[in-house]
């Protein structure tokens, strides 16, 4: 039996294995642990050496397991286990057993000690203690999974995360573009970045811790006196760019979102925010504009350019059109009459 990973939703289902060299005593505990609990399963095995390869090939919850047995017994039996599931719910019900005993067990790392008593109340003991162990094994279990989910989010995502207490201050820093995130812990924006900057982001930050919304894609533009800015001024004799990496070389932007952390009982506790480096962007943005205003003055100046010879040309046009249409008219009404007298006077 291996761990599942992410952790199965099985509240309510409880298989244990209970290992005891007495057949009898095990049919016996295996019916009052299931009369008193639904939910619980018993397995019974009563030869100890089988108990791991049992655990390999299948579920089981929590091991139940005596203390005097001819093959081995339960201390070697609790060692064992812990060798290979560490976290697996290990309970020694035995009626032989000592203060020694419980001393090596706790020390060897039992999860709880039950004396045998052989009444119906040690029973329900036992049916309580296994309930407990594994409803602590499970969170346990769940807690480290969303501990792992939130160090990789904090480790490993190419942006700026970070937790804030309703002060302000930073309780977790991610490591995004950041040399030693656990130097930020316990300072304010305020302590950590240029004034024109900070005073923006706290006063963001105190609205959301007091009006409990959320600001989601906040535009932050950081200016200061810089180089010249990258841009594609000269695409046109050049296709291809490389993009902008040295942040010293223009101003910054950043889009931001902030959201109220709220407990159980739904009081905020503080913020959680994400920021997202897009200077790139916003840079590429502001050429394609640049580029796109040259372009229509340049389409303008084009359209002028053809507009002035082309009014000449339609001038001229229009003046040998109305030129030409008197004297050839004149010519043919004159044409028409002299011949007109000649046929008359014939």
């Amino acid at each position: 039996m291996r761990p599942e990973w992410p952790p199965s939703d099985r509240r309510g289902e409880i298989t244990v294995l209970h290992v005891d060299d007495n057949r009898d005593f095990l049919e016996a505990t295996a019916t009052g642990l299931e009369e008193r609990a639904d939910p619980i399963t018993v397995t019974s095995l009563d030869d100890p050496t089988a108990v791991v390869p049992r655990l390999e090939t299948g579920t089981v919850d929590c091991v139940v397991s005596d203390y005097d047995m001819p093959e081995m017994d339960g201390l070697e039996l609790l060692r064992n286990v812990r060798a290979q599931f560490p976290d697996l719910p290990f309970i020694l019900f035995t009626g032989k057993g000592s203060e020694e005993v419980a001393s090596e067990a706790i020390s060897a790392g039992v999860t709880d000690y039950v004396q045998k008593t052989g009444d119906s109340e040690t029973v329900e003991m036992l049916c309580n203690r296994i309930e407990n162990a594994v409803e602590h094994a499970r969170a346990e279990e769940r807690l480290a999974y969303e501990s792992s989910l939130l160090d990789t989010l904090f480790e490993q995502i190419p942006h700026h995360l970070y937790v804030k207490d309703t002060e302000g201050r930073h309780l977790r820093v991610s490591h995004a573009h950041i040399t030693e995130p656990d130097q930020l812990v316990g300072k304010t924006d305020q302590e950590l970045y240029p004034d024109a900057h900070a005073e923006g982001t706290y006063t963001d930050d105190m609205k959301v811790l007091r009006e409990g919304e959320p600001i989601i894609h906040k535009e932050e533009h950081t200016s200061q006196n810089k180089a010249d800015t990258h841009s594609f001024d000269r695409i046109y004799e050049q296709y291809e760019q490389e993009p902008v990496t040295d942040k010293e070389r223009y101003d910054e932007w950043a889009l931001t979102s902030k959201v109220p952390w709220r407990n159980d009982d739904g009081d905020i506790v503080g913020l959680i925010g994400i920021t997202l480096d897009i200077s790139d962007r916003k840079h590429y943005e502001q050429s394609l504009e640049r580029h796109a205003e040259r372009l229509e003055q340049f389409l303008a100046q084009v359209v002028h350019d053809l507009r002035s010879p082309l009014q000449v040309a339609d001038s001229n046009l229009a003046l040998l059109r109305q030129e030409g249409s008197t004297p050839t008219g004149s010519t043919r009404s004159s044409a028409h009459t002299g011949r007109w007298t000649r046929w008359s006077t014939t």
